[in-house]
């Protein structure tokens, strides 16, 4: 069957490429979006490469085949162009973007209804389970108490030297969907919280990292969208 024997292919990359993408934890991050965003550029310059083949097509040959296309062509194959490689630049910047958030453990600043001030919390990895320990200021015990904010998935918190200088949390086996919360009477900065987690892949990742990332998932996924509408449109034009 013919049809078979296109899908096949398909299907192998496919599941190859989430067994992959499920693995990444096992390396560290620059690695895995080293390994991600090539692997895009490399889906989306075929991608591109067969929109410029289409549009460069020829016309039937006979009546009018020499005749410049109207301009309502032009403009419908620009639009096209424009929204398929956008949608599919799209698509590889989200998959960058996840590839940051989904092996790590998060670190996010909320308001709790428990707490005035913003809290913070940690969100588990998706993949492989972490051990977590948090050192916190030597002031916490009398400024800080701890939330769960999803009592159906409690994480596994130990306090340890809550009474000494340099109070911590363990928390074993932390997985999302496994959530943990710290109100504060003031935020926590970063600089004076110490995260370490085992394995040594899974990175603590903080609001401003989130951000540094998000931004650069943005501008990875526009230029190559502006770089694959250049390709088309140099492609079309040399036919």
């Amino acid at each position: 069957m013919k049809w078979f024997s296109r899908v096949q292919p398909v299907a192998a990359a496919a599941s190859a490429a989430v067994f992959t993408f499920v693995h990444l934890g096992e390396i560290p991050l620059g690695a895995r979006l080293v390994i991600v965003g090539l692997s895009c550029v490399w889906g989306f310059a075929v991608a591109a490469a067969y929109v410029a083949r289409w549009g460069a097509r020829k016309p039937p040959a006979g009546f009018g085949a020499h005749k410049a296309r109207s301009f309502s062509r032009r403009f419908g194959f620009a639009v096209l162009v424009l929204l398929t490689l956008g949608i599919i630049a799209t698509l590889a910047s989200t998959l960058l973007w996840i590839t940051v958030i989904y092996h790590n453990v998060l670190v996010t600043q909320v308001l709790a209804h428990t707490n005035p001030t913003l809290s913070t919390e940690l969100v588990g990895p998706h993949t492989a389970a972490a051990n977590v320990t948090v050192t916190l200021p030597a002031e916490a015990p009398r400024a800080c108490s701890l939330y769960d904010p999803t009592p159906a998935h409690r994480s596994r918190t130990i306090q340890l030297g809550w009474a000494t200088a340099n109070p911590s949390l363990e928390i074993a086996g932390f997985k999302y969907p496994e959530r943990q919360g710290i109100a504060c009477s003031s935020p926590l900065p970063r600089t004076r919280v110490t995260i370490r987690i085992q394995p040594a892949t899974v990175y603590d990742l903080w609001p401003e990292d989130l951000s540094f990332y998000r931004i650069i998932a943005i501008c990875y996924g526009g230029a190559i969208w502006f770089i694959g509408v250049l390709y088309v449109w140099v492609v079309r034009s040399r036919r």
